[in-house]
Protein backbone atom coordinates (compact mmCIF):
# COMPACT_ATOMS: atom_id res chain seq x y z
CA UNK A 1 0.00 0.00 0.00
CA UNK A 2 1.08 3.24 -0.60
CA UNK A 3 1.28 5.79 2.26
CA UNK A 4 2.09 9.76 1.62
CA UNK A 5 3.96 11.88 4.30
CA UNK A 6 4.41 15.86 4.37
CA UNK A 7 6.38 17.11 7.22
CA UNK A 8 8.09 20.24 6.27
CA UNK A 9 10.75 19.13 9.42
CA UNK A 10 13.61 16.83 7.40
CA UNK A 11 14.34 14.70 10.36
CA UNK A 12 10.73 14.18 11.15
CA UNK A 13 9.82 13.20 7.47
CA UNK A 14 13.26 10.71 7.17
CA UNK A 15 12.16 9.19 10.45
CA UNK A 16 8.50 8.31 9.20
CA UNK A 17 9.84 7.37 5.74
CA UNK A 18 13.03 4.62 7.03
CA UNK A 19 9.96 3.31 9.99
CA UNK A 20 7.51 2.77 7.19
CA UNK A 21 9.33 1.49 4.56
CA UNK A 22 10.88 -1.01 7.09
CA UNK A 23 7.16 -2.47 7.52
CA UNK A 24 6.63 -2.53 3.85
CA UNK A 25 4.93 0.05 2.85
CA UNK A 26 5.55 2.30 -0.44
CA UNK A 27 6.20 5.50 0.43
CA UNK A 28 5.90 8.72 -0.79
CA UNK A 29 7.57 11.69 1.45
CA UNK A 30 7.12 15.46 0.55
CA UNK A 31 7.90 18.66 2.52
CA UNK A 32 5.13 21.19 1.82
CA UNK A 33 1.19 20.91 1.73
CA UNK A 34 0.41 22.41 -1.67
CA UNK A 35 2.32 19.23 -3.16
CA UNK A 36 0.91 16.73 -0.44
CA UNK A 37 -2.59 17.78 -1.96
CA UNK A 38 -1.77 17.45 -5.38
CA UNK A 39 -0.32 13.60 -4.58
CA UNK A 40 -3.55 13.24 -2.79
CA UNK A 41 -5.81 14.80 -5.38
CA UNK A 42 -4.26 12.47 -8.15
CA UNK A 43 -5.85 9.75 -9.86
CA UNK A 44 -3.59 6.89 -8.24
CA UNK A 45 -2.79 8.66 -5.22
CA UNK A 46 -2.10 6.78 -1.68
CA UNK A 47 -4.72 5.36 0.15
CA UNK A 48 -3.20 6.16 3.50
CA UNK A 49 -1.72 10.26 4.60
CA UNK A 50 0.07 11.03 7.65
CA UNK A 51 0.35 14.99 7.80
CA UNK A 52 2.20 17.58 10.12
CA UNK A 53 -0.69 19.91 11.01
CA UNK A 54 1.92 23.05 10.45
CA UNK A 55 3.10 23.33 7.30
CA UNK A 56 4.35 25.44 4.52
CA UNK A 57 2.06 26.21 1.30
CA UNK A 58 -1.13 24.23 3.09
CA UNK A 59 -1.39 23.00 6.66
CA UNK A 60 -3.09 19.84 7.05
CA UNK A 61 -5.97 20.66 8.07
CA UNK A 62 -6.19 22.39 5.19
CA UNK A 63 -5.28 19.21 3.24
CA UNK A 64 -7.49 17.45 5.36
CA UNK A 65 -10.92 19.70 3.76
CA UNK A 66 -9.63 19.54 0.02
CA UNK A 67 -9.23 15.93 0.14
CA UNK A 68 -12.58 15.19 1.49
CA UNK A 69 -14.04 17.76 -0.55
CA UNK A 70 -12.41 16.62 -3.86
CA UNK A 71 -11.18 12.66 -3.99
CA UNK A 72 -13.98 10.57 -4.10
CA UNK A 73 -12.65 7.85 -5.87
CA UNK A 74 -11.35 5.94 -2.80
CA UNK A 75 -11.35 6.74 0.93
CA UNK A 76 -7.91 8.36 1.81
CA UNK A 77 -7.51 7.74 5.77
CA UNK A 78 -5.59 10.22 7.14
CA UNK A 79 -3.65 10.85 10.54
CA UNK A 80 -2.23 14.17 11.48
CA UNK A 81 0.78 14.56 13.67
CA UNK A 82 0.99 17.65 15.89
CA UNK A 83 2.06 18.18 19.33
CA UNK A 84 -1.26 20.06 20.28
CA UNK A 85 -3.16 17.78 22.48
CA UNK A 86 -6.22 20.04 24.43
CA UNK A 87 -9.69 18.54 22.96
CA UNK A 88 -10.59 21.91 21.27
CA UNK A 89 -7.31 20.72 18.75
CA UNK A 90 -8.10 17.04 18.26
CA UNK A 91 -12.12 18.12 17.10
CA UNK A 92 -10.78 20.39 15.15
CA UNK A 93 -8.74 18.11 13.36
CA UNK A 94 -11.69 15.41 12.67
CA UNK A 95 -13.76 17.87 12.04
CA UNK A 96 -11.20 18.94 8.78
CA UNK A 97 -11.40 15.21 7.90
CA UNK A 98 -8.60 13.44 9.72
CA UNK A 99 -9.69 10.20 10.88
CA UNK A 100 -7.02 10.27 13.97
CA UNK A 101 -4.39 12.25 15.01
CA UNK A 102 -0.89 10.98 16.44
CA UNK A 103 0.38 13.48 19.15
CA UNK A 104 4.13 13.41 18.96
CA UNK A 105 6.33 15.75 21.04
CA UNK A 106 8.50 18.46 19.13
CA UNK A 107 11.40 17.70 17.22
CA UNK A 108 14.58 17.58 19.83
CA UNK A 109 12.29 16.11 22.81
CA UNK A 110 11.68 12.83 23.50
CA UNK A 111 11.36 10.32 20.82
CA UNK A 112 8.20 8.72 22.27
CA UNK A 113 4.81 9.54 20.49
CA UNK A 114 1.29 8.51 22.13
CA UNK A 115 -0.60 7.53 19.38
CA UNK A 116 -4.54 9.28 20.10
CA UNK A 117 -6.36 7.40 17.07
CA UNK A 118 -10.49 8.00 16.96
CA UNK A 119 -12.16 6.30 14.08
CA UNK A 120 -14.99 8.70 12.98
CA UNK A 121 -18.00 7.06 12.30
CA UNK A 122 -19.25 6.34 9.20
CA UNK A 123 -22.08 9.21 8.91
CA UNK A 124 -19.00 11.85 9.46
CA UNK A 125 -17.05 10.50 6.80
Amino acid sequence: MKILIADDDPVSLLFLQDALEDWGYDVAAVSDGRTACSVLQAGEGPMMAVLDWMMPGMDGLDICRAVRDTVHDRYVYIVMLTSRSDTAHIVEAMNAGADCRCACAPAGASASWSASCASRPPAMR
